[in-house]
C-alpha cells in the first residue's frame, strides 16, 4: 500500500508561452485522503518538465509520536507463523489504530514478511533474522526474530526411579532434555511437570528450558506409602511418565499407656502398650519396640511390655522404637491385709 514514489503524466492546455500554476495531488485509498500535495510552478509551452512534488501524509496516525513491533507469538518454531503488533501513539500516549506500515524482513532466507504483517519462518536451521516495520510519517521500528527448531523429542535424564520419605522432597531434582526435529537440544521451550492426584507436587510446576535445552523441578511426595506417580509434557511432543518410591517416616515419639500404674502385690503384673508416631503425628504401625526398666529389682518388664513387681520401690519403664523414647511410672506399693492388735499387760 505505501510506495516510495508516484508518477503520473499529464497534459496541460496552455493559453500563453509561459504560465504560472498551483499542482496539488491527493492519494487516496478506500475513499480517504493519505497524502497531499502542492507546489507553485511556471509552465513554458511545448516543453515536456519534469515535476517532483513532496507529499505529506495526513492519513490515520500522521500526529504519530511514537511506534514500537512486537510478534504476538514470542515462540517461533521453523514452519510456523505469526503476525508483527504494531503499537502507534500519539504525543498523549494514546493509541492509533490502522495506521498504514510497510515491513521488510533483513534475511527471508530465515523469515518472510507479508504487506499485512504476517510473520512466516522458513524451514532452515535454527537462525535469527531482523524485521523492520516503517510509517508513512517517518516513524520505524524493528525487531529481532528468532526461529527455534521444533521440538521433537522429550527425554527424562536425571531424578525419576528415587527413593524417598513421604512428605518430604526428594534428595535430587527431576531433569528433562528437550530435543528437536533436527536432533539438536531446544532452549526457550515450555515444559510442564505434573504429580498424579494425591502425589505431591512439583515446584517450579511451569518452566522453560535452559540454554542447553533442559528442564529441572523438584518432587515433594504425597502421604501415602509405595510408588507415586507424575508426568512431564511439551506440547506438541509425547509426554513422559515419572515415578518415586515413598517410605515411612522414621518415628518420632512413643507414647506409652498407661503413663502411670501401681502394683500391690510382689509378682503382680500390668500390660504396658506404646503407641509410635512420626514427624507429622501419623501413628506407625509393625514397629519393634524395645522395653527397659530402670530398676529391674523393683519392677521387670519383658519384651511385650508386661511388667512385674519385684521388690518395694518404684521404675521407669522406657519403650524405645529407632531412637524415638516414651516412658511410664510404676510403683509398687504392697497393701496390709489385716492388722493384728494384741492388748498389753494389765498394769
Amino acid at each position: 500500500m505505501i510506495a516510495d514514489s508516484l508518477r503520473a503524466v499529464l497534459t496541460v492546455p496552455m493559453s500563453q508561452s509561459l504560465e504560472g500554476f498551483v499542482a496539488t495531488a491527493e492519494v487516496l485509498y478506500s475513499g480517504s485522503v493519505y497524502f497531499v500535495a502542492f507546489e507553485a510552478l511556471r509552465l513554458r509551452a511545448a516543453s515536456d518538465t519534469a515535476i517532483a512534488l513532496e507529499a505529506n501524509y495526513v492519513g490515520p496516525g500522521a500526529r504519530a509520536a511514537s511506534f514500537a513491533l512486537s510478534l504476538r507469538d514470542s515462540t517461533l518454531r521453523r514452519g510456523d507463523t505469526t503476525s508483527l503488533v504494531p503499537v502507534v501513539r500519539d504525543s498523549t500516549g494514546q493509541r492509533i489504530e490502522n495506521v498504514p506500515a510497510r515491513y521488510v524482513s533483513r534475511r527471508p532466507n530465515v523469515v518472510t514478511v507479508a504487506p499485512g504483517g504476517i510473520v512466516s519462518a522458513q524451514p532452515v536451521l535454527p537462525d535469527t533474522a531482523r524485521v523492520a516495520g516503517y510509517l508513512p510519517m517517518g516513524l520505524a521500528d524493528s525487531l529481532v526474530v528468532r526461529v527455534r527448531s521444533r521440538a521433537d523429542s522429550l527425554v527424562v535424564v536425571g531424578g525419576n526411579d528415587q527413593t524417598g520419605a513421604r512428605l518430604y522432597a526428594l534428595g535430587a531434582p527431576v531433569t528433562v532434555l528437550v530435543l528437536g526435529d533436527d536432533g539438536a537440544p531446544v532452549p526457550g521451550e515450555l515444559v510442564q511437570f505434573a504429580a498424579d492426584s494425591g502425589d505431591g507436587r512439583f515446584a517450579p510446576a511451569t518452566l522453560m528450558t535452559d540454554a542447553t535445552g533442559r528442564a529441572a523441578s523438584t518432587w515433594t511426595l504425597g502421604p501415602r506409602v509405595g510408588t507415586q506417580r507424575g508426568t512431564v509434557t511439551v506440547e506438541g511432543v509425547s509426554p513422559q511418565r515419572l515415578s518415586a518410591v515413598a517410605t515411612a517416616l522414621p518415628p518420632d515419639s512413643v507414647l506409652v499407656s498407661p503413663p502411670n500404674a501401681t502394683l500391690t502385690l510382689i509378682g503382680a503384673t500390668r500390660q504396658l502398650t506404646a503407641a509410635v508416631y512420626d514427624s507429622v503425628g501419623e501413628a506407625l504401625t509393625g514397629m519393634t519396640v524395645r522395653w527397659s526398666s530402670s530398676n529391674a529389682s523393683v519392677v521387670s518388664v519383658d519384651s511385650t511390655g508386661l511388667t512385674r513387681a519385684v521388690g518395694d520401690g518404684s521404675a521407669t519403664i522406657s519403650a524405645t522404637v529407632n531412637g524415638a523414647t516414651g516412658a511410664a511410672h510404676v510403683a509398687v506399693v504392697r497393701s496390709v491385709a489385716s492388722v493384728a492388735v494384741t492388748p498389753g499387760a494389765a498394769a
